[in-house]
């Protein structure tokens, strides 16, 4: 009888990991950059007190604000993409097992499952 692998299902938790990876990255770049920023902030604070340099520290706490939404926003998709990888590996495995299941019924000699399979496939 042939069975279906999960290979499909390990390359789709491989894109989800990937995805994840990536943001976590973004996330950890953004906070040094955001870092910095913040140390040049505190740095024109103690040396440039007129308006311009108050204008300046606006403009700055105005980017360290979005980079916080950018962030926020990161880790709503970091959820979202666990969540679905999660959804998406139960729903793969229940039609998985639903095959194998229907797999021990058999049709003129040969695995109903392993041809429906095979048949999904294009093979």
């Amino acid at each position: 009888m042939s069975t279906p692998s999960n290979q499909t299902q390990q390359s789709s938790t491989a894109t989800y990991g990937q995805a994840i990876t990536s943001l976590e990255h973004a996330k950890t770049r953004m906070n040094t950059i955001k870092g910095q920023v913040q140390m040049a902030k505190a740095d024109l604070q103690a040396r440039y007190q007129g308006p311009d340099g108050l204008a300046y520290s606006r403009v700055m706490d105005t980017w360290l604000g979005e980079v916080d939404r950018i962030q926020r926003t990161c880790d709503a998709l970091e959820n979202q993409l666990g969540n679905s990888m999660q959804s998406s590996n139960r729903t793969q495995s229940g039609v998985l097992q639903a095959v194998v299941d229907e797999g021990r019924l058999t049709a003129f000699g040969s695995s109903l499952a392993g041809d429906t399979y095979t048949a999904m496939q294009g093979g």
